[in-house]
């Protein structure tokens, strides 16, 4: 039954981050083609940490909720680049994906404070507050032109 919905919710969460059009980023957030292909395998082990967190926050298994964060706190980071850097992968990513990673930290750090207080509601809304940052974020890593086009 959890299996069920955890892959429900991931499926809504995926075909809205895939559904972008221009008027939901601009061409400045893509990520070229090289960067998202190298990141690709981050990304994917990124969704097995987030699933994992969803179905712990769906059976509130507090403890569980907090190893998931953690895992995802202690994932490396992706740096800025100095302003006067221009020719490396980093250099290449746009200034909001960083932005957007901060948010993931910013926002599992909510979810897994409710679950240290055992507050269900607080991690519900968290949660879902959570999701909506994967969907923004999805919408820079899977930026599709009005085509259709990645």
């Amino acid at each position: 039954m959890v299996d069920a919905l955890v892959s429900w919710v991931a499926a809504v969460l995926l075909a809205a981050g895939g559904s972008g059009s221009p008027s939901q980023g601009s061409p400045g957030d893509r990520l070229s083609e090289p960067v998202r292909r190298a990141i690709a395998q981050r990304m994917v082990n990124h969704a097995v940490d987030l699933t994992d967190l969803l179905k712990a926050v769906v059976i509130l298994d507090h403890d569980a909720v907090v190893d998931r964060v953690r895992a995802i706190h202690e994932e490396p980071k992706l740096s800025r680049p100095p302003p006067h850097e221009t020719d490396t992968l980093n250099a290449a990513i746009p200034k909001h994906f960083f932005e957007l990673q901060d948010d993931l930290i910013k926002k599992t750090a909510a979810v897994e404070e409710a679950a240290k207080t055992h507050d269900d509601v607080k991690m519900g809304k968290a949660f879902g507050q959570l999701a909506e940052s994967c969907v923004t974020c999805h919408r820079v890593y899977l930026w599709r032109s009005s085509s259709g086009a990645r």
